[in-house]
Order: C-alpha cells, then sequence, then structure tokens
C-alpha cells in the first residue's frame, strides 16, 4: 500500500488499523485471518526489511524500520 505525503508514524497506525480489522473479519469458516506488514518511508528497499523483519518476528504484527 502507498500513502502518498505520510510520514512513517501515521502509515504504521493506518497499518496497524488495518491489521485489527483483518484478525476481526469473519470470512466464512476460514481460520482467523492475520497479516504482517513492514513500513518505512520510501528509499526503495526499506520497505521489504520492513515486512521480512515482521515475518521473523512472528505472524500478525506490523513493523516499522
Amino acid at each position: 500500500m502507498i500513502l502518498p505525503d505520510t510520514q512513517a508514524g501515521n502509515a504504521r497506525r493506518v497499518a496497524e488499523a488495518l491489521r485489527e480489522q483483518l484478525a476481526k473479519a469473519v470470512v466464512g469458516r476460514a481460520s482467523p485471518v492475520t497479516a504482517s506488514f513492514g513500513v518505512t518511508q520510501w528509499d526503495g528497499q526499506e520497505a521489504s526489511q520492513a515486512l521480512y523483519a515482521a515475518k521473523r518476528g512472528g505472524r500478525d504484527r506490523v513493523e516499522a524500520l
């Protein structure tokens, strides 16, 4: 997700709110939905690094660099 003109702290809040809404979602009888997000301001590489840090840290989390 790209959030133009958004500081990293605000982007983290957006990602956290989305993660919480996904966790509350009921999708048929499937297992609960979890998501991990990496948040950073654009530099081309740090978003991927933050995402992988979130995946290493465990499920259902937001990680910011």
